[in-house]
């Protein structure tokens, strides 16, 4: 029976559990390794192997995403250091459910409002909830695309199908800068290609409104064309954020709105 017992260990460590093959022989020398079940014993030995993967696919995640400020952390998406939200709304928006329906999320705000770190604190926890997502600057993209539309488009459509796959797309500084119809194009198509898959995509862009006029309507655009009306329909339970405003469109546009910067004329 002893050998039999030691050979576990021996067989975790053989198929690469070698977290969980050293916690094995650790609760072999605990005292009270008569008093557990089935069930915890089981536990014990696979929850540090568990962690350990979880923590390296984060890491991997967080690489790939291409996050700036890694730093940034949903604890901190609370009132307080100068910084004003409703909490229980915040909350919400932290479960992730936006992700199931595919619902798109827009973060609006004066310069220094803390738009940037609002999404950067998403990106960091979708990364830890296992999401494939990545954060982009919106000129750096769009300079992309276009080059690529330009010069290969083999290339190009390869690098669109590639952003329309992510799960998540962080686009910072959205619509800072003016493009030409055919960047305008690039970014509808990109938005639809995304909008379009079985499975639900998400993009979250973050602009600031004295950017974006061509912003407002290029959102009003997108979301307007991608209806069967043409026109923009807001969800039952918009959200709100006490100095932030939460506007939601037709699975295509979800506002957030930092400071006091007021989204488009629409109320709560």
């Amino acid at each position: 029976m002893s050998e039999m017992i030691y050979d576990i260990g021996e067989m975790l460590d053989s198929l690469g559990l070698t977290t969980s093959a050293i916690r094995w022989k650790q609760i072999l020398d605990d005292p009270e390794l008569g008093n557990f079940t089935a069930q915890q014993l089981f536990r014990e030995v696979i929850t540090p192997q568990y962690v350990e993967a979880m923590n390296k696919q984060y890491e991997t995640n967080l690489k790939f995403s291409r996050l700036m400020e890694k730093s940034a952390r949903i604890e901190n998406l609370k009132t307080g250091n100068g910084r004003k939200y409703n909490d229980e709304t915040v909350q919400q928006i932290l479960t992730f459910h936006f992700i199931d329906t595919g619902l798109n999320i827009g973060i609006y705000g004066k310069t220094g409002a803390g738009k940037s770190y609002f999404t950067s604190a998403l990106c960091n926890e979708a990364c830890r909830l296992n999401y494939r997502c990545q954060f982009r600057d919106y000129c750096d993209m769009m300079d992309e695309l276009l080059r690529l539309s330009r010069d290969d488009m083999t290339k190009y459509i390869k690098k669109l199908k590639y952003y329309a796959r992510l799960r998540i797309l962080f686009i910072d500084d959205f619509c800072i800068s003016r493009y030409s119809e055919d960047g305008i194009k690039i970014l509808y198509h990109l938005l639809k290609s995304r909008a379009d898959l079985r499975n639900p995509r998400c993009s979250i862009p973050s602009m600031n409104p004295a950017n974006g006029a061509s912003g407002s309507a290029m959102t009003r655009g997108v979301s307007g064309s991608s209806t069967e009306s043409g026109g923009v329909s807001l969800l039952d339970s918009p959200l709100r954020l006490s100095s932030c405003e939460v506007v939601a469109y037709d699975r295509l546009v979800c506002t957030v709105t930092l400071g006091s910067a007021q989204t488009r004329g629409l109320s709560l």
